[in-house]
């Protein structure tokens, strides 16, 4: 029998004594850790509500830009006579902006310029280095987005680790552009960091850490620094010594100073623990490539962002720079004590100096700078039948002087054509321009005869203008300013040459970021009449004030009719809302309060601002047929323009992921003849024969995309084209073509069906007689041979581009443009 089991008694517990003491202690340390676990989650709270308002923000302005270019496309639908000469130029000037931008996406070039062959070997511009997974990657700015992640492409596993630090919100409009989204396996870290343009803490953090990775590399590692203009406020790691309050301090009061961008960029280098090769003596002995985008190419490698890969012996030239503005006495006495300062701190990287006194194992490369874009607006330029004229891409100077000799350089070119001034004469202006110096050579090679200029002439420069703001600048940004003066300085140009008024002239400055200074808009359109015709209507308003002012005052000291007197009251002040409208616009008023925005978006429904729409969505082309969205053929009377349709069954069979043998292709063949030229006299159309479509065999004109590799010439459709009823429509819209020829503009529009194989290359080319067209239905492509169309033009034009390369992802350059 089991004995019965016997439960145990709980025991009591005594009862725990509790320091009061200790309690509270305990109670204020948790209550400090809450408070910190609080803190932090705030932070994310703000941080995820701040990223969803930025996110909200650009969608809206996504959605007011499609809104504001559909307005825009039904107002330049609506458009006659001289205001569609000008949406003819504006669109050309843009086009050759947008074709420089996207030769030097860093995600197009950078395949160019860099070789890898899929084992070992990386080679940059021909250079060979030897790669055993040791590649590492740093930059900053918002083009090393692009680069890094285009560099990642090319060499795979290769590389090891990166660090990449970008202005806020960069990482976000990463989704917005495909080729700046890095892969989804990618190893390198982005970091967002400064403030509205200035360095803060999380900039200094950021940097610190990137020295504290390139502390560890070796002698068998090759470090990657990307680098590009504009990242001041991203490369900033102040000295141990002082903090960054003080360095922004010191930078503060040398700019309120007017001290020059080198002196306080000398000041800069003196402070900071990376900048003035700093970088490189701490990656030593790591070898280190520099890949750098600049907009003057021709600029010294020690001054490209701060030269943290250049040697700089940091000397007395910052104490110096702060003893001529007297702030020695104004700095902190830690700042006093670095900057006096002589001999700098020696290190086993200064040992490694060759006789130029450059790093030994420091390579630079730049990779993209303006010239290389002014190359591709060059081409573009010639395609659309002008003659271009690439005169500088290394202009430095103020945006007056900037302003004064674009203008003399346009105006002794035509005078020199008309012969009111000898050739040598104009030689010897160009050559000793201070802001646009020319060698002889230089001077010879650009001046074309005017029996070559075609449809005009495009000048093409560069380079970087400096802008003084006063105390509180508006809106605007330096290509708008340069657009402005240009506009005056050639309008007083015309006065004192009437001969030059007989030439269209335009001038188009643009910013590659998108945005010039502190406005959404990339630049501006100048021409005689910008700057002018604001003043004929402020006498207009001046004029209406006026006399609604004297009758308001009439009726009032009547005292009769309180209605009318109301009435005359509310009428006298909408006069004079649109008076001061007009004041607040003058052109020496916008100019001096840096608020040339202001003029540019009240006039002409914002027509005369630059928008880029390089880097946007749309320019990436679908595999669809809804590619074909565009005029397949284009051609304006007296010159041909031939725009090549190129498309690839293959790319259909690979999106649908099924095998296709064969389909129809509908393409639109649109031929329009816009208003001529200012001055021109335009060819009638002939309704019998057609258009004069005769083939020009020059081989500018025989362009097939670079991608598709070599010129394929002619090709001939794997089929006929199918005649119906709906096959080959003509539609002629406009006056009577026969009646009344010269003032009419015909549009012809022609649509062709046909069938083609899968895995064959179409090339749909001009020319195609029209005539053969309406005289049967089966027509097969072939090459035409004739002369060249006659152009008649007698007035000629002239295009005046001037581009700055800032390269951003994806729409990044400064760019500046005119015809």
């Amino acid at each position: 029998m089991a004995k019965p089991v016997k439960l145990r008694k709980p025991r009591k517990r005594k009862a725990r004594y509790v320091d009061p003491v200790v309690e509270e202690e305990r109670a204020k340390r948790v209550a400090v850790v809450q408070a910190k676990r609080q803190k932090v989650i705030d932070r994310i709270r703000l941080s995820l509500e701040n990223r969803r308002k930025d996110k909200i923000l650009i969608q809206n302005a996504r959605l007011n830009k499609e809104e504001r270019e559909r307005q825009k496309a039904i107002r330049d639908g609506q458009k006659i006579g001289s205001e569609k000469i000008m949406l003819q130029i504006r669109n050309d000037l843009s086009q050759i902006i947008e074709t420089g931008i996207r030769c030097v996406y860093t995600s197009v070039i950078l395949p160019e310029k860099i070789k890898y062959d899929g084992r070992s070997i990386l080679s940059i511009k021909g250079v060979k280095y030897r790669l055993q997974r040791n590649l590492h990657i740093i930059g900053w700015g918002k083009e090393a987005v692009t680069m890094s992640s285009a560099f990642e492409r090319i060499v795979g596993k290769q590389l090891r680790k990166g660090w990449v630090v970008v202005p806020r919100k960069s990482i976000f409009m990463m989704w917005s552009f495909p080729e700046a989204f890095p892969p989804l396996n990618s190893r390198i870290s982005y970091v967002e960091a400064g403030t509205d343009g200035h360095a803060d803490e999380k900039s200094v953090l950021a940097t610190r850490r990137i020295v504290n990775y390139c502390k560890r590399l070796k002698k068998r590692d090759l470090l990657i620094v990307m680098l590009s203009q504009g990242i001041d406020d991203l490369l900033c790691l102040p000295r141990d010594t002082i903090t960054l309050r003080d360095k922004l301090r010191v930078l503060n009061r040398l700019r309120a100073a007017k001290a020059t961008p080198e002196e306080i960029n000398t000041v800069r280098n003196k402070l900071s623990a990376i900048r003035g090769g700093d970088l490189a003596r701490i990656a030593y002995p790591a070898r280190v490539v520099t890949l750098i985008t600049s907009d003057v190419s021709a600029e010294p490698m020690s001054e490209l962002s701060g030269g943290p890969c250049m040697y700089d012996p940091k000397g007395e030239k910052a104490l110096a720079i702060l003893a001529k503005y007297g702030l020695l006495s104004r700095v902190s006495l830690s700042v006093r004590e670095l900057v006096e300062e002589t001999i700098p701190w020696a290190m086993a990287a200064d040992k490694q100096l060759d006789a130029n006194k450059k790093y030994k194992f420091v390579h630079e490369y730049v990779i993209a700078c303006n010239a290389d874009a002014m190359e591709c607006m060059a081409v573009e330029s010639y395609k659309l039948g002008m003659f271009p004229v690439k005169l500088n891409s290394t202009c430095f100077g103020d945006i007056r002087e900037f302003a004064r000799e674009y203008v003399k350089m346009a105006s002794l070119m035509i005078l020199a054509v008309e012969g009111k001034i000898d050739k040598l004469e104009m030689f010897q202006e160009m050559r000793d321009s201070p802001v646009c110096p020319l060698t002889d050579e230089k001077v010879q090679e650009i001046f074309p005869a005017k029996d070559h200029w075609g449809l005009g002439l495009c000048l093409l420069l560069g380079g970087r203008p400096t802008v003084n703001l006063c105390d509180e600048p508006g809106l605007g940004g330096p290509n708008q300013e340069l657009a402005l003066y240009f506009s005056l300085y050639w309008y007083l140009r015309t006065q004192q040459y009437p001969i030059l008024r007989e030439y269209t002239v335009w001038f188009l400055g643009g910013s590659s970021y998108g945005k010039d200074g502190n406005t959404p808009a990339a630049g501006a359109y100048g021409y005689k009449s910008l700057s002018t015709d604001v003043y004929p209507e402020l006498e207009k308003a001046k004029s209406a004030f006026n006399a609604a002012h004297a009758k308001w005052w009439k009726l009032n000291e009547e005292r009769r009719f309180r209605s009318k007197i109301a009435d005359a009251y509310r009428e006298m002040q909408e006069l004079k809302s649109i008076r001061n409208k007009y004041v607040d616009i003058l052109p020496e008023r916008v100019l001096t309060e840096n608020n040339t925005n202001l003029l540019f978006s009240s006039i002409n429904d914002e027509d005369e601002l630059l928008e880029l729409k390089t880097g946007k969505s749309g320019i990436f082309t679908s595999y669809e047929l809804s590619a074909f969205n565009v005029p397949a053929m284009e051609f304006v009377t007296g010159i041909e323009r031939r725009f090549a349709l190129i498309w690839n069954a293959r790319f259909i069979n690979r999106y649908r992921q099924r095998r296709v043998r064969s389909f129809n292709i509908a393409v639109a063949l649109r031929s329009s003849r816009p208003a001529c030229p200012m001055g021109s006299v335009p060819i009638p159309f002939n309704k019998a024969s057609g258009m004069n479509l005769a083939s020009s065999t020059t081989p500018s004109q025989r362009v097939i995309p670079r991608n598709m590799g070599k010129d394929l010439g002619w090709h001939k459709v794997g089929g006929s084209i199918l005649a119906n009823k709906q096959a080959i429509t003509e539609r002629i819209a406009g006056a009577d073509s026969k009646n009344n020829a010269l003032d009419s503009s015909p549009i012809v529009e022609i649509k062709m069906v046909t069938k083609f194989k899968a895995g064959k290359r179409l090339i749909l080319t001009a020319p195609i007689a029209l005539e053969e067209i309406f005289r049967n239905g089966n027509v097969t492509f072939r090459r035409q041979l004739g002369k060249e169309s006659p152009i008649a033009v007698l007035s000629p034009t002239l295009h005046f581009l001037h581009f700055t390369f800032r390269h951003s992802y994806p729409s990044a350059v400064d760019a500046t443009c005119s015809r």
